[in-house]
């Protein structure tokens, strides 16, 4: 892995990771490598807590016992959702649907042509067929001119 330009401290928590212990990774970083099973070998595996009635306070015993569950009171009536509290009258309105006030038929507006003097509008319009015109003009010249490179 260190051959591999992994940083030492990378390596170091991957084998701690995978469960070697400081003895192992020590000597591997140091050249005097122990093999696992060496290490585990010399030292005595740690003992097991006893089984059914160490530190869990029966708890096996309980589970096995089974439980009885005490009886609750009754829980208080509900207020009405009518009534004034909470959003009891928003949702009545909601449950009893939307109602729309009737309008009359709308009458279509009728669009007038517009005149030369008819203002901004007619402004815009005479604007509009100026730049036309120069536009037209000016593909007419350009149609004319024998200087094209891509005839």
């Amino acid at each position: 892995m260190l051959s591999l330009n992994i940083p030492e401290q990378a390596v170091r928590n991957k084998m701690t990771q995978e469960g070697h212990g400081p003895a192992v990774i020590n000597g591997f970083f140091s050249g005097t490598y122990v093999s696992a099973s060496a290490v585990a070998a010399a030292a005595p595996p740690a003992p097991r807590p006893p089984m059914g009635g160490g530190g869990g306070g029966g708890l096996l015993a309980g589970i096995k016992g089974g439980i009885t569950l005490k009886k609750s009171a009754p829980a208080p009536p509900r207020p009405s959702p009518t009534g004034g509290g909470g959003g009891g009258g928003l949702l009545d309105s909601i449950k009893g649907g939307i109602t729309l006030k009737k309008l009359a038929p709308r009458q279509p507006e009728v669009a007038k042509p517009a005149t030369k003097s008819g203002g901004v509008m007619g402004d815009l319009l005479a604007a509009m067929a100026k730049r036309s015109t120069a536009i037209r003009e000016d593909e007419s010249d350009s149609d004319s001119d024998s200087d094209n490179d891509f005839s």
